[in-house]
């Protein structure tokens, strides 16, 4: 993975990951650059490389933040990570570890849920 001026990007630029990387996202302040790199099925780890960029681009060498079981590149068409506004959490879409578990998303939606509650929970006035 590189990063390199927006004019003329191959010129002058800089190798961020010697061993790949997928899913690459600037920190907020714009020093850091994220990313993410898989360690076999099931394990990812987010990657932080310190970027300085003036009065030169200076990539120093990117660190091993956490890891985990994490989804991986291919089974995302978006990032499956973000950083908060002030840099200091991340939030990460997690892996089903469990064997037993059904690989499905479901989202319960009730409507007029008042209505429930108050079925539920009468109050007597």
């Amino acid at each position: 993975m590189y990063v390199g001026p927006l004019r003329n990007p191959n010129e002058g630029r800089r190798q961020v990951s010697p061993d790949g990387g997928y899913w690459p996202l600037w920190g907020p302040d714009s020093r850091e650059l994220f990313y993410q790199t898989s360690q076999g099925p099931g394990s990812v780890t987010v990657m932080m490389a310190p970027i300085e960029t003036d009065p030169t681009l200076i990539v120093d060498n990117s660190v091993p933040l956490f890891d985990g079981p994490y989804r991986q590149i291919e089974e995302q068409r978006s990032r499956p990570y973000d950083i908060a506004p002030n840099g200091q959490r991340f939030l990460m879409l997690k892996e089903i570890v469990d064997a037993g578990a059904r690989d499905e998303t479901a989202i319960i939606l009730v409507h007029n849920w008042i209505e429930e509650l108050k079925t539920l929970f009468p109050t007597t006035q």
